[in-house]
């Protein structure tokens, strides 16, 4: 198994140019083979400096039953892990740490296709579930996706209601809930301090799946609005009591956009990333870095995959993760470098990362295995980029040209220096430096072959 580093000026370079140099300080799968389905949905820091992962579980494959806690050291070592279990079928999807050590989690209850009811749980720091609240929306169902402390040790809470025929295709309003510690706040003691729906733009199709604090005591909220001709990717900007200061709608086009996560930045403008495409049809990663107002500074789009997580990191950039990538951003949202996630006979679905130490990185997602064995298993790992280099930039110039060519047939046939690092000259996946490279690089140069490292022209590396 293997992390392949792709280094990147701007977005725009990501094709052109690859590398991959970087160290899997520990991986490891986390499964029980008495359950056929074990996932992430989030993870966060512990008060003692260890992290928890959170998601469903469950017994049959595709319906999760419990939720599952697990509590890791930065080290990866196991410490402890819980199922948190009810009459009805939960699925996680947020959670946060708490003032006190514990943990808030929420989601919903119910089936995806069916009517389904948000919940959201307060458990000690060892996992026991303290009390648990759900709020009456007056809709036929409610989820929630997101939910994070506030910096008074209350709770903001996010997701979307609507109504049926079908809960997965219009008639949905944006949720927002915030409660006191207690995850009340109201006049009785399941009732939240308060709660409000927004529909964007009087679309008919308006979803939630991430809230943060901002740094003004406000919150930003990142999702996805439109109709059934299509989505695209919004950011709404409250104050500390639910007001909305403005809504910005980030319109593609060609395909539409889902945005999935957001992180603010030190001037106040944020990061939102997602997917482009609706529903189900994930095409390609999107980016769009915006000013405190959010008016559009930035944005980009790949052609493979999704983005599910964005953090701000401790340079002053973003750090963020999907499927098979993790990507890091300047503060101006361009892409400094990417690793790709390619074991065999498996694959990774990256569902969270987090910032541990200056430049190490925790990755939590799902491990599915390519045997025709529905059996789903938590992955986490933790991750140091150490450096790059360019694919097929033998003579380390910073650039792919003729002169790499005749850098690679000096060593190969001469004697001449070998490329540093030697990955570097293996232009064609072979796992080796040969003849073989020299012809790839010509081609790349002089013919317009795919790009060294990409050897299917897909725009991400294969080595």
């Amino acid at each position: 198994m293997k992390f392949v580093l792709y280094l990147a000026l701007s977005a725009l370079l990501m094709s052109a140019t690859s590398a991959f140099s970087q160290d899997i300080v520990w991986q490891h799968l986390y499964g029980d083979p008495e359950w056929a389905y074990e996932s992430v949905s989030a993870i966060c820091p512990t008060h003692d400096g260890s992290l928890l992962a959170v998601g469903p579980a469950g017994i049959d494959y595709g319906y999760s039953d419990c939720v599952g806690l697990l509590k890791f050291s930065p080290d990866g070592d196991s410490l402890w892990r819980k199922r948190i279990c009810g009459t009805t079928a939960y699925r996680p999807y947020g959670a946060a740490s708490t003032y006190d050590g514990g943990f808030i989690i929420a989601g919903f209850t119910g089936d995806v296709t069916s009517q389904s009811h948000l919940f959201y749980m307060k458990t000690d720091q060892n996992g026991n579930k303290l009390w648990e609240k759900t709020y009456d929306t007056g809709e036929q169902y409610s989820r929630v996706i997101g939910v994070e402390e506030t910096a008074d040790s209350g709770f903001i809470i996010t997701g979307h209601v609507g109504q049926f025929p079908s809960a997965d295709i219009g008639n949905s309003s944006v949720l927002i809930i915030r409660t006191d510690s207690l995850g009340a706040g109201g006049a009785s003691w399941n009732e939240p301090e308060w709660a409000k729906t927004f529909d964007i733009n009087s679309n008919d199709y308006n979803r939630s799946y991430c809230v943060r604090q901002t740094a003004d005591g406000g919150y930003v909220v990142a999702g996805s609005t439109g109709d059934l001709s299509g989505l695209d990717m919004f950011l709404l900007r409250l104050n500390a009591i639910g007001d909305s200061l403005w809504c910005n709608v980030y319109e593609d086009v060609s395909s539409g956009s889902v945005g999935w996560s957001v992180a603010e930045h030190a001037d106040g403008g944020f990061l939102m990333v997602g997917w482009i495409g609706s529903g189900s049809y994930h095409l390609g990663p999107r980016a769009v870095r915006t000013d405190a107002t959010g008016s559009e500074l930035n944005s980009w789009k790949l052609t493979v995959g999704s983005l599910y997580s964005v953090r701000s990191d401790s340079d002053g950039g973003f750090i963020t993760t999907g499927d098979d990538i993790v990507i890091r951003l300047d503060d101006i949202g361009d892409t400094t470098w990417c690793c790709r996630y390619e074991p065999p006979d498996t694959s990774i679905d990256l569902r969270e990362i987090i910032q541990v130490g200056s430049g190490e990185y925790i990755l939590a997602g799902d491990e599915n295995p390519h045997n025709g064995v529905n059996d789903d298993y938590v992955y986490l790992a933790r991750i140091q980029p150490w450096g790059t280099y360019i694919c097929g930039d033998a003579d380390a110039s910073s650039s792919v040209d003729i002169d790499d060519v005749v850098y690679l047939i000096a060593y190969i046939f001469s004697g001449g220096p070998a490329p540093e690092p030697l990955q570097s000259g293996d232009a064609d996946c072979s796992g080796g430096v040969d003849i073989d490279d020299v012809v790839y690089l010509i081609a790349y140069i002089f013919s317009g072959g795919f790009a060294p490292c990409d050897i299917d022209g897909d725009g991400w590396p294969d080595c």
